[in-house]
């Protein structure tokens, strides 16, 4: 897991065009929080990034949050 989040960073982070907002884990599953200024750049990012034999297996969900409105409801309970 080390590997693929240090890749994930890298690779979404190198041009100033997101920036890793937190992570949260629950539930057998690993969130990445990003704020990102073009989810289509951020998107390509992640596609481009190294992989291992077998690809990651990721899904992408995203929405406009201009307020960061999303972190703060889901860190609210923690």
């Amino acid at each position: 897991m080390r590997i693929f989040e240090d890749r994930l960073v890298q690779a979404t982070g190198y041009d100033e065009q997101s920036i890793l907002a937190g992570v949260l884990t629950g539930k057998g599953k690993r969130e990445f929080i990003f704020q990102a200024r073009d989810p289509k750049v951020f998107t390509r990012s992640l596609t481009e990034m190294p992989q291992e034999v077998e690809r990651y297996p990721i899904e992408i969900h995203y929405y406009e949050d201009p307020t960061w409105d999303y972190f703060d409801r889901v860190t609210k309970n923690l």
